[in-house]
């Protein structure tokens, strides 16, 4: 379980974070979005891709399907394709379902897909399938400018 990599980061940049473990599966934005009482909208999914030979991390709203047209426009890329399962680890030290929107084996850029309540909490994965924490929307994203590059 990823989440032994994730809290330290946490605890390293002083993030006031609280994992919350389910054990109720979680492996769609919908069943995540029933699990923790929040509109799927509120889901972040963050999914790896590849644009132009370098690693993007895309933060999508759970009631979005990404557009990888829309991608490439938003990032200036001319290919993108999801990451694969093992880029996915390597990158960010997490697997598939679990990954969250920061403390990453390596420092990424981030892109904040269109369509989140940017007045609202959002609920992102905390390195496995069954961890997610709460935060406001503004909170996460002055996390990210912070330890990140936000595209």
């Amino acid at each position: 379980m990823a989440v032994s990599q994730f809290e330290p980061f946490c605890n390293t940049h002083s993030l006031d974070i609280e994992v919350l473990l389910s054990d109720a599966p979680t492996r769609t934005a919908q069943e995540a979005a029933d699990v923790h009482g929040v509109p799927v909208s509120a889901i972040v999914k963050s999914l790896l891709v590849n644009a132009d030979g370098k690693f993007v991390l895309c933060l999508v709203p759970g009631d979005i399907r990404m557009d990888f047209d829309r991608v490439k426009e938003l990032i200036s890329a001319s290919e993108v394709r999801m990451a694969t399962p093992e880029e996915v680890k390597e990158q960010t030290g997490y697997s598939i379902g679990g990954v969250p929107p920061f403390g990453h084996t390596n420092t990424l850029p981030v892109l904040i897909y269109p369509g989140f309540d940017e007045e609202g909490d959002v609920v992102p994965a905390a390195g496995a399938g069954n961890a997610v924490f709460k935060i406001e929307f503004k909170e996460l994203k002055g996390i990210l400018q912070k330890v990140t590059n936000i595209l």
